[in-house]
């Protein structure tokens, strides 16, 4: 007589739980999330590959006094007053100060989001991408060069979008690609006013940022990376990077570039932006307060020559 083994009664109610959880993806990343996450698309397969939990964590007595520290094999990030991360390459742990989910979500697609990036592999770069005719151009440059104001700008124009703020690289059989990340563009009121985009609803509180949600023209799969944009402020001109130059813009603008040594990753990192500086590299000086569409419009002229 065969012997049918049933479930204990916490076992069924685990499975349970788990069905009624949400799935998403991002990054090429399933994610299953106990904690609504918007601006991410349904996961299309079973699979999982990230588990986002709500749970008490302790404050480890041994920190750096930083916002954040190491822990075990990821990162800590703490929030006074919103909530304290535990990121892991396979899991990220959330433990909110607060009711107000707004403030939760922007640091767990942000900062968090760019820890676990660096876990899985990934090189998050601080810039916006866009899909061009040769594949996957990233446009890069400190706060408020206009990152976001171009990628709205590109995205009004009908380009495909993959980032407005932390572009995803990863090198994949031989060559660099772009997942897409969080289908979203956070805007300033005045970028949405210069822009003629009518938005409904109330900023970030933190922020002060609108969201425009971009999945109307952002893509769903990955696809190659042929050219980096480093954005700077200055009389407009326009010229390629040559010998070291691509390297040390590069270093200068990766997201969260301070999480590389807590997570001990350094070495590794390095070799892969060694690679990476070999693409084609330009650098833009962008006037003050100038037209994106201007800038746009320069960068499809350039690539069309090239």
């Amino acid at each position: 007589m065969s012997v049918v083994s049933t479930p204990l009664k916490g076992e069924r109610e685990l499975v349970r739980e788990a069905e009624c959880v949400p799935s998403y993806t991002v990054f090429g990343l399933n994610l299953q999330s106990s904690i609504p996450i918007r601006h991410l698309r349904p996961a299309e397969n079973d699979r999982v590959d990230v588990r986002v939990l709500s749970e008490s964590l302790e404050l480890p007595e041994k920190n750096s006094g930083n916002w954040y520290f190491p822990g075990g094999e990821g990162l800590y990030v703490h929030v006074p007053g919103v909530a304290l991360f535990h990121i892991l390459a396979d899991r990220i742990t959330v433990d909110h100060f607060t009711e107000t989910t707004e403030s939760v979500e922007l640091y767990l697609t942000g900062s968090v989001f760019g820890a676990l990036l660096y876990l899985r592999g990934f090189i998050p770069l601080h810039g916006c991408a866009v899909k061009t005719s040769d594949g996957v151009a990233t446009f890069m440059g400190e706060s408020g060069v206009g990152k976001s104001t171009l990628a709205a700008a590109f995205y009004q124009s009908g380009y495909q979008l993959f980032a407005d703020d932390v572009t995803a690289v990863k090198l994949q059989d031989g060559r660099f690609e772009v997942w897409p990340s969080p289908h979203r563009l956070r805007l300033l009121p005045e970028t949405l006013e210069w822009l003629g985009i009518q938005i409904s609803g109330e900023p970030e509180v933190l922020s002060g940022k609108f969201v425009l949600d971009g999945r109307r023209n952002f893509s769903q799969t990955a696809a190659k990376l042929t050219g980096l944009n480093f954005l700077q402020r200055g009389s407009r001109s326009v010229r390629r990077l040559k010998s070291t130059e691509p390297m040390l813009e590069l270093m200068n603008n990766l997201y969260r570039p301070e999480f590389v040594e807590a997570l001990g990753l350094q070495e590794k990192l390095f070799t892969n932006l060694a690679h990476l500086a070999r693409m084609p590299s330009f650098h833009y000086q962008v006037p003050r307060f100038s037209c994106p569409y201007e800038l746009l419009n320069t960068f499809v002229g350039d690539e069309a020559k090239s």
